[in-house]
């Protein structure tokens, strides 16, 4: 009944929070079109405050610590590295990462999405062959992951990779919509954004689209 599925719903949101590895390893299913979740209904408000609940988690976290936890005390941040992993976790609404270093682009949103699960952290990879190297780090990590299919909507996963093209569709706009009343949606991340001013009215147009896409 309607009840026992919010009282659900709201269960495995405090089981995230408080890393339990139930949490951790995933309450999520993959759901095949014509196939709907029944939504428990819950207030926004609710959700937000979760949310936020999340957020100050993630402040509170030692990055540093965390750091060493997912890659080997042996590792530490160079230059303003920190500074940027820093500002992602303190929730600022913008910034932005270059490094020339595929693997500490990837850790700026990987150290937060890891650190605090229960979120979702979008990253719109501009090619194909990227986005099965960053699923590997992922797993790798035990970050739990998907690659966005229009013939699958990802469960309940940590991050989201997805194309600028499928990034521009209704049926992925729909499904971000889905999580944002939801108060799930953390974080989107444009991998690689230099590729943004490639785009043009000929050759990949739904890159240019993103420069003024308000999300």
């Amino acid at each position: 009944n309607e009840r026992r599925v919010n009282f659900r719903f709201i269960s495995e949101e405090w089981h995230r929070l408080l890393g339990f590895p139930s949490a951790i390893n995933g309450f999520g299913e993959l759901l095949t079109p014509g196939r709907k979740r029944k939504m428990p209904s819950l207030h926004y408000e609710a959700m937000r405050d979760l949310q936020l609940r999340r957020w100050k988690t993630l402040r509170r976290v030692n990055i540093d610590q965390e750091l060493g936890r997912l890659y080997g005390d042996h590792v530490r941040f160079r230059g303003k590295q920190r500074e940027a992993v820093d500002a992602i976790m303190m929730n600022k609404e913008s910034c932005g990462c270059d490094y020339g270093d595929r693997y500490w682009e990837s850790l700026c949103f990987m150290l937060p999405a890891a650190s605090c699960p229960g979120g979702l952290t979008v990253v719109i990879v501009p090619l194909v062959s990227l986005q099965g190297d960053l699923m590997d780090r992922c797993q790798k990590l035990r970050i739990s992951c998907a690659e966005w299919r229009s013939d699958r909507v990802p469960g309940d996963v940590s991050i989201v990779f997805v194309t600028p093209e499928s990034a521009m569709t209704k049926r992925f706009l729909d499904f971000l919509e889905s999580r944002r009343v939801m108060a799930k949606v953390d974080r989107i991340v444009v991998d690689e954004c230099h590729t943004i001013m490639e785009g043009s009215l000929s050759f990949r147009p739904k890159l240019r689209e993103l420069g003024t896409s308000r999300w």
